[in-house]
This record gives C-alpha cells, structure tokens and sequence, in this order.
C-alpha cells in the first residue's frame, strides 16, 4: 500500500509561474493543501530564492517568519518532485532577505518552538500612526499581533510615552504632521521599515537608524503584498 504522507499546508509567495504550477501538480500527490492566505494551519511557507535568499521580502513571508514556519526555497519543490515524497527542508531552508542573511527563519522557527509564541515584540505596544502605509494597517496590525505585539491606539501609547516598551510607528510619506502631533504627545514616532526590518532580522532594529530626521529614502523601497 501506498505510504501517505502526514498532511501539509503549503503557501506560495513570488514564485515563478513554472514553480506555482509544480506546487499546484504535487500538492495532491503528496497530501497538501495550498492555502489562499497566512494561518497557522500553514506548515510551509515556498518563496522564489537565489542561493537560498529570498527574492522579495513579502507579507506572507514575514508572517511565516512570525510563525515560526518552514521557509523553503522553490528547489524544495523540484526535490519533492525527483522523491515523490516531502523532502527533507533544512537543505532548502531560505537564509533570509536583503540585507538580513543571518538565517532569519531557522532563528525564528526556533524562537517560537521554544516559546509556542513569537517572542519578537513580546511585551510591546506598538501604536500605528497616519495614514495607510505600503501595506494596509490591517496587515501591519496582523504582523504586529503575530510578532507577539500589542496594538494600540495615539491616546494609550501617549499615556505611556515615557514606557520603552511603547513604541510609534508611520510612514514618512503622510509628512510631518503626523510626527508634531506625536511630539506634542511626548511620542517619538519610528519610520515603519523598524518593524519590517526587525521581522526581517528576527532583532529589534536600533531604534536610533529610524527616527524621521535621519530617514533618507526607508519608505522608497518597495513592498510585495503578494
């Protein structure tokens, strides 16, 4: 009898058309599913890689980051397809994004085994300010809450401007109001990308390379929501 497979949740993120359909090929041979959108029923997350760095640093691959998933490089798929099995992943285990090589999924896969939580923004209120970002605030409050943060509102994170572990964020597109009234509130607001970069990382960015004033083009770069 054939052996089956324990089920797999599998979620696609900037693959490649020939690689989607692969996914799309073996997922019934080998007892997956492939999911629409980021759970925690997902098992694996399956993103296009050079040399094992992500091509693009996308929301579901920072929420598989959060979750402390199996991030792998499509080559995992062509492995699986030569064994017509699920092949081993610590061989197709991406290293990270960008700048972040340090191995940012296997730490965080770690981290949340060890903890059964992201420990990431454990004990932080984060307050997200302004306007709609690259990403939708609802997406940025998902990767807050999945990186083990709270969500707050201006009021309660003013009520606590002098707790370290409260911290501002915006988009310095939406201008320079929005950083006044954060000052006026005794708040000193952080460009997004410290929160991105620090679920990219798998670290608390310093929050110093952040602060408006030194922000040069952090809200250039580009982001994927696919």
């Amino acid at each position: 009898a054939p052996v089956l497979l324990p089920p797999t949740v599998w979620l696609l993120t900037a693959l490649d058309d020939e690689f989607l359909a692969l996914a799309r090929k073996l997922a019934p041979q080998l007892n997956a599913k492939i999911a629409r959108d980021y759970s925690s029923d997902v098992t694996h997350v399956i993103t296009q890689a050079a040399d094992r760095a992500a091509k693009n640093r996308t929301l579901k691959y920072m929420l598989g980051i959060c979750g402390g998933k199996w991030i792998v490089s499509q080559d995992w798929l062509v492995e699986c397809e030569k064994t017509n099995s699920l092949a081993p992943e610590f061989d197709f285990e991406i290293i990270g994004e960008g700048d972040f090589l340090q191995e940012t999924p296997r730490r965080a896969r770690e981290a949340f085994a060890a903890a059964d939580h992201c420990p990431l923004l454990q004990g932080y209120r984060i307050c997200l300010y302004g306007e709609p970002f690259g990403l939708s605030k609802q997406d940025l409050e998902r990767l807050v809450t999945s990186a083990g943060g709270k969500v707050v509102g201006l009021a309660e994170a003013a009520a606590r401007s002098q707790d370290p572990f409260t911290v501002v964020l915006h988009d310095e597109t939406t201008g320079d109001d929005a950083v006044e009234e954060c000052k006026r509130r005794g708040l000193q607001p952080l460009d997004i990308y410290w929160l991105l970069e620090s679920i990219a990382d798998f670290a608390l960015r310093p929050r110093d390379s952040y602060l408006p004033a030194d922000d040069e083009s952090l809200s250039q770069q580009e982001l994927f929501e696919w």
